[in-house]
Order: C-alpha cells, then sequence, then structure tokens
C-alpha cells in the first residue's frame, strides 16, 4: 500500500508542477538566476580584441623575462663581488682554521651559484624564444586576415 500511495504522490507532484505546462510560452524558467552563456553576453570580445589582449599579454610576459635575465647576470656579478670582499675580511682578520673552512664554504656557493643561473638563464631564453615564436604568429595571423577580423568586430559590436 505504501508504494502505491508514494507513486500516486509522485504523478500528483508532477502533474501540479508549474514545469508541466505543454505550452512553451508558458513554461517558465527552472532557475532565476542562470548564467548566461559567453555568446549572449552583452560583452562578448571579437578575434581581433582577443589577439590584441594575447598580444599584450605576451609583451608583458617577455618584458618580465628580460628583466629576470638581466637581475640575474646582475645578481652573478654582485655574488661574485660580495664573495671577493668577504673572502679579503676573512683572509685579514680570521684564524687559518676559519679561512679553510670558509674557502670550502665559497667553492660550493660560487658553484651551486653558477649550476643555478646556467639554468635559470636556459629556461628562461627557451620561455623567451616561445613567447617570440608566439607573438610573431600572432602578428602574422592579424597581419593576413586583417580584413575577416575587422568585418568580424565591426559585426558584433555594431548590431
Amino acid at each position: 500500500m505504501d508504494n502505491y500511495k508514494l507513486l500516486s504522490n509522485i504523478i500528483i507532484m508532477f502533474y501540479d508542477s508549474p514545469h508541466s505546462d505543454p505550452q512553451p510560452d508558458r513554461i517558465p524558467s527552472p532557475d532565476s538566476f542562470i548564467a548566461n552563456s559567453h555568446s549572449e553576453s552583452d560583452n562578448i570580445t571579437s578575434p581581433l580584441q582577443d589577439l590584441l589582449i594575447y598580444s599584450l599579454s605576451l609583451d608583458m610576459l617577455i618584458l618580465f623575462l628580460l628583466i629576470s635575465t638581466l637581475i640575474m647576470i646582475f645578481n652573478r656579478y654582485i655574488l661574485n663581488f660580495n664573495l671577493t670582499f668577504i673572502n679579503t675580511i676573512f683572509n685579514k682578520y680570521m684564524p687559518i682554521k676559519f679561512n679553510n673552512w670558509y674557502n670550502k664554504l665559497n667553492t660550493s656557493i660560487e658553484s651551486t651559484n653558477n649550476k643555478f643561473v646556467l639554468i635559470m638563464f636556459t629556461l628562461n631564453s627557451i620561455a623567451l624564444v616561445l613567447f617570440i615564436i608566439m607573438k610573431i604568429f600572432i602578428i602574422s595571423e592579424l597581419l593576413i586576415n586583417i580584413d575577416s577580423y575587422i568585418n568580424v568586430h565591426n559585426y558584433i559590436h555594431l548590431k
């Protein structure tokens, strides 16, 4: 008996639902806060705008990589200068036992720094080359198909 009552309640709830109206104009939305599709929004960007935004972001990344490469190069020279300065102070004022310990530490610091700078310089250079290649691709795409991009941009924004 309970199954029969449950089934009849489900059927009654189905028929009493405001969503069960067969006329499509009268069917209410299931949720009043549905997010629109990207193609339905009012602030649609055209492919031309997208390519220009990507180009600008690549320019900023290239600038960041160039600045970080310069910082790495100057950091290496600053580290060498600081280590030689500290080495002269150690040689003048510290006993030989500490000088030997410091010289071992100094060589390990220099070798670690050289390896780190080489790895970071290599990764930076590879990323820089890839970003420049992507930038060339975007600029060539704009140059070849500029009329199409302008037509699409005008169509989207001048509706």
